[in-house]
């Protein structure tokens, strides 16, 4: 994480996104509701989410009301649920579960892996 302070929650910085398990409920051990998009979630091309100070990829989750698309060459981390479609673009890499409600799931050329 790079240097500074920041306030508590959920933060972007230089196409990263940071959760902070000591500052935001939201990414505690044990959360009591996902991290909610309305819409669509979508990360960038070569952009990666970065769990901060003790946040376990098992505990993080991410809803939308819309599609998820994760961008070419991105690393997420966490559980996915789309309430549409789904899809993880080439070299992208989800540490984590993607699922969808109601729509297809497109894995082309990526890495999907079971958080450890």
């Amino acid at each position: 994480m790079p240097s500074g302070t920041f306030p508590r929650g959920l933060h972007q910085l230089h196409r990263q996104i940071y959760c902070d398990r000591h500052s935001d409920p939201r990414c505690q051990r044990r959360p009591q509701r996902p991290l909610h998009r309305a819409g669509t979630i979508t990360t960038s091309n070569d952009s990666s989410i970065v769990l901060a100070r003790g946040t376990q990829t098992e505990n993080v989750y991410w809803r939308s009301t819309g599609d998820v698309t994760l961008g070419a060459s991105s690393t997420a981390r966490g559980t996915f649920l789309a309430n549409t479609g789904a899809s993880v673009e080439s070299r992208a890499k989800l540490i984590g579960r993607l699922y969808s409600c109601a729509g297809s799931l497109t894995v082309t050329r990526a890495t999907i892996s079971s958080p450890s």
